[in-house]
């Protein structure tokens, strides 16, 4: 076998060694590196959001209820136990 051929075996390979990874929103799988953020292309068209923005909604959402949780606690609380 030629350099030149190796070398394409060598990448042929290598392409085929990548990791795949399934949308998180329908399941396709694919390989990681044509996803962006865990979303498939037809998903982002869709505008349906990828993994960063999922995990800082949910980390605001997280947030909302525990400064909310706080007064009706603690009014709970008082009430109960005076």
């Amino acid at each position: 076998m030629s350099e030149i051929g190796r070398m394409i075996w060598r990448n042929m390979v290598a392409i085929g060694g990548e990791e795949q990874e399934a949308c998180i929103h329908c399941g396709e799988v694919w390989y990681r590196i044509h996803y962006r953020d865990g979303v498939c292309h037809k998903c982002q068209i869709l505008g349906r959001l990828g993994r960063t923005e999922l995990a800082r909604r949910r980390y605001n959402i997280q947030c909302a209820l525990f400064f909310i949780g706080i007064p009706v606690f603690t009014f709970l609380f008082l009430r109960y136990f005076f």
